[in-house]
């Protein structure tokens, strides 16, 4: 029954490694704790009916209630919280997260680092590759494609680019906060327009996870990129208005000469955790009276001895 209660007390701790999957919602997650939960108490409440110090004592019913309580917190979290979301802010934004008084602040430029502001003045800062966890929630980032574009005449002079339906009117930076099916391919999409040329243009991001295609690496030949489709102001595609721009590289569209600088920008994921003193509780509980049961056998063995 104690590996049984420590393999329970591990299933439980799962949410952690495991709280950007969405496993860790699935009923096959929240059936095996419902199961382990079950088994647990019904050991518990038979060594206290029993009350035979000898055959059940009273770490080994405290140790089993530990790990029963981690596996109940863990399935509330299961049933009961969010699955994890993604979190896009534009540059130099601030989202105000629901359900909390904190804000996430994201960064002027392509830079892997969004700050989490609470009212008190405290500030946390989230990086790549380690998450952050505040109470029952963990924040990890993650890279966004991000592309900043630029339009001229032939002649060099600029062109304004707006994005009417973005999180800024006069921005340059696409964000592509949705995704669009092409042929059976599901690129990263976004919009902008050029008032001047009374455009509207559709941009598709080609990075790595699409070139497994062949249809993908003939078009871009390995390079990331964007691929822009530039409409008329009734939706119609344009003559001589598709065409593949990799970054770095101006390419003629419609005339006007079009650049792209792809990057990543930060994306934030929020992910649900069980409530850590529960958690806690449970498992210095385990633990704990695991060493006295250990110690007291040990001292047995030696008196023996």
């Amino acid at each position: 029954m104690w590996i049984f209660a420590g393999l329970a007390l591990v299933w439980s701790w799962l949410t952690y490694p495991l709280a950007q999957s969405n496993f860790v919602h699935t009923e096959t997650y929240a059936s095996v704790l419902i199961v382990a939960i079950w088994i647990l108490v019904q050991r518990v409440v038979g060594q206290v009916k029993a009350g035979a110090a000898a055959q059940a004592p009273r770490e080994e019913s405290v140790a089993l209630s530990g790990a029963a309580l981690a596996c109940i917190a863990a399935l509330l979290c299961c049933l009961l919280a969010p699955e994890a979301v993604e979190r896009v802010g534009s540059p130099g934004s601030t989202v105000r997260l629901t359900g909390t008084q904190a804000d996430l602040r994201f960064p002027l430029s392509a830079v892997m680092q969004v700050q989490l502001d609470f009212p008190n003045g405290r500030d946390l800062g989230i990086d790549a590759g380690i998450p952050r966890i505040v109470g029952d929630q963990m924040f990890s980032l993650q890279p966004h494609p991000a592309a900043t574009i630029e339009a001229r005449l032939a002649d060099g002079a600029p062109l304004t680019i707006t994005q009417p339906f973005g999180p800024r009117f006069l921005s340059p930076i696409l964000l592509f906060p949705k995704t669009t099916t092409i042929a059976g391919l599901s690129l990263p999409a976004d919009t902008f327009a050029l008032p001047a040329r009374e455009r509207t243009v559709r941009a598709f991001f080609l990075g790595p996870t699409q070139l497994h295609d062949p249809r993908i690496a003939r078009l871009n030949a390995g390079r990331t990129g964007l691929l822009l489709v530039m409409d008329d102001p009734h939706g119609n595609p344009v003559p001589r208005g598709i065409a593949f721009v990799p970054g770095g590289t101006p390419v003629l569209l419609d005339g006007v000469l079009m650049s792209a600088s792809v990057a990543s920008y930060p994306s934030v994921i929020i992910a649900s955790l069980p409530a850590p003193l529960p958690m806690l509780i449970g498992t210095a509980a385990y633990l704990c009276c695991g060493v006295l049961i250990l110690g007291r056998r040990r001292r047995l063995r030696m008196v023996l001895a």
